[in-house]
């Protein structure tokens, strides 16, 4: 197994199904990296399933890479709203095809 971020609470859960776990904890810079990568291993998750649970999971670890980046979801969804106010949503599921 290559090493992977997990939940803070992996290792006892292992450790509950009487198995050993192996493990350290991350320094800032592979935290990082270690957040972006499961970034995508979440959303490919949530491609190959299409299980809102995976949404949830996204999440986390969006919460997660804002911290690192020392803001809040609040101040991530603050530029979100922002960014609607400016660029529009998604909600008219408008298809660009060219532009000319």
């Amino acid at each position: 197994m290559s090493p992977k971020l997990v939940r803070d609470r992996i290792p006892s859960i292992i450790v509950e199904n009487k198995k050993t776990p192996h493990f350290y904890h991350a320094n800032d810079e592979e935290f990082g990296i270690r957040l972006k990568e499961k970034l995508v291993e979440e959303v490919h998750e949530f491609l190959e399933s299409e299980d809102a649970k995976e949404l949830a999971d996204i999440i986390e670890v969006i919460e997660a890479l804002a911290r690192y980046q020392e803001k809040s979801l609040g101040d991530i969804l603050q530029m979100k709203k922002e960014k609607a106010l400016t660029n529009g949503s998604f909600s008219g599921k408008i298809i660009l095809t060219d532009i000319k």
